[in-house]
């Protein structure tokens, strides 16, 4: 369990961009929340000096008068840093000259004309209102410097914080979503353009370069898509065979019908019409049992000599081989039991052997062989026919498939019996290898799982 989650690369991204989102929040919280810490101590340190500095404006200029606040304010700011004005109550200058502005002051020769203006607010909070021994009220009030210059509105620090986070946030989600939400509109686009019959759609080359599980995912969409196309393709081929194969009968019998019209002695015509008949309903009772075991479920499934079955089959075809003056060399070496439905079993035998009967020669040769390999049974089946080109090899086991591509009857049959035994020996997880023999003829290989 855990080394299939270390695989998942999506829930990692997810993971990593969570992770990440958080650590960022965090970090600027912390930057914001330090701005704020340093505004906070600021005030109060300023709100400390100015409780200690207000008596003494006061008695500089009660004592001694204008002139000397002036110089007081002067070396304060050279001693620390800081420039201050003394106002009255209605908050107008006890010297009348310096006005208390936040903007600098061409008159003043010790001002600083690099301090840059602090907030309003922030200053007001440094106000400090004193009274004098005679009664008097006065306002020492900071002035913008250095000292108390902040990089950003106090007051908006909190909401910066709220700011910042929701931006952070929302980046993560745009990246996730991103990540996740562009290549499922890309599979959904295209799942919306094979249901409307577009089965040359794929997505790999959008989606597929990605190494995560919607890489996989549209990666088996293609496949999924590919299965798709070759089965309808096979479905339209597949009418279009038996569209042929019915034609050829329902032809010769329109001929037959014609000519038995204007003959006295119909009976070999009708020989032939009947003839037509059986083949038809051959080619539909192959097309069924086809379909059959296509679909069918095994559910009659029991254990089974194979040995014993490939007896019985071999007994049938007989009259068969008679027929031929063919010589079938059997070499059933296992009694092992296979777990299987007999009828269907039997009836993929029957078409392999009877398709090797069919295809040899007068007076040749067909080997059957059983014996076991890696746990498994196979089934051979030799014969000394003209074999299948290589490149048809692979299509062979399709319905309607002909290695010799006529349609004629010199050998019989509609191309049906390979493509029935192909899907029973499928059913029963079995599979059938084709080659040709290196002299002359097909060897059939059938695997099947031992019981």
């Amino acid at each position: 369990m855990t080394q299939s989650i270390f695989k998942h690369r999506l829930f990692w991204k997810i993971i990593l961009i969570f992770w990440l989102t958080t650590f960022a929040t965090i970090l600027a919280n912390i930057w914001i929340t330090k701005e704020i810490v340093v505004n906070e101590f600021k005030v109060e340190q300023v709100k400390d000096k100015m409780r200690s500095l207000a008596p003494e404006a006061i008695e500089v200029y009660e004592q001694q008068g204008g002139k000397a606040l002036k110089r007081w304010y002067r070396k304060l700011a050279r001693r620390e840093g800081i420039r201050v004005v003394l106002l009255h109550t209605d908050e107008t200058p006890v010297i009348p000259h310096r006005k208390p502005r936040y903007h600098d002051d061409d008159d003043d020769e010790h001002h600083d004309h690099d301090d840059k203006p602090y907030r309003t607010h922030l200053l007001n909070l440094a106000d400090q209102q004193i009274s004098s021994p005679n009664g008097q009220s006065y306002i020492l009030r900071v002035m913008p410097s250095r000292y108390i210059q902040s990089r950003f509105n106090p007051e908006s620090l909190h909401g910066y914080r709220l700011l910042a986070s929701c931006i952070i946030i929302l980046l993560g989600s745009l990246w996730i979503a991103r990540s996740i939400a562009k290549p499922i509109r890309v599979l959904h686009q295209a799942s919306l353009e094979i249901s409307q019959g577009k089965l040359d759609i794929r997505v790999s080359q959008d989606v597929g370069k990605r190494k995560d599980e919607l890489g996989q995912l549209a990666t088996a969409f293609d496949q999924m898509a590919d299965k798709v196309s070759d089965l309808i393709s096979s479905q339209q081929q597949l009418f279009r065979d038996i569209s042929h194969e019915i034609r050829t009968p329902l032809t010769r019998q329109k001929l037959a019908i014609e000519l038995a019209r204007s003959v006295d002695d119909p009976g070999k015509l009708l020989d032939k019409i009947e003839h037509q008949n059986q083949c038809i309903e051959e080619l539909i009772n192959q097309l069924l049992t086809l379909m059959q075991t296509d679909n069918q479920q095994l559910t009659q499934m029991e254990s089974l000599p194979l040995s014993q079955l490939l007896g019985r089959i071999t007994d049938d075809a007989e009259l068969e081989l008679k027929e031929k003056n063919l010589t079938l060399k059997t070499d059933l070496q296992s009694d092992a039991l296979i777990k299987g439905d007999e009828p269907l079993l039997t009836r993929a035998f029957e078409n392999l052997l009877t398709n090797a009967i069919k295809y040899s020669p007068n007076d040749a040769n067909i080997e059957l062989k059983l014996y076991e390999g890696s746990g498994n049974l196979h089934i051979e089946i030799l014969d000394e026919g003209p074999g299948i080109p290589e490149e048809e090899l692979k299509s062979i086991l399709k319905p309607f498939y002909r290695a010799d591509k006529s349609r004629n009857r010199g050998t019989g049959g509609f191309g049906l019996g390979l493509a029935i035994s192909s899907q029973i020996i499928k059913k029963h997880n079995g599979v059938i290898e084709l080659s040709n023999r290196e002299v002359k003829g097909l060897r059939v290989v059938v695997i099947l799982p031992k019981s």
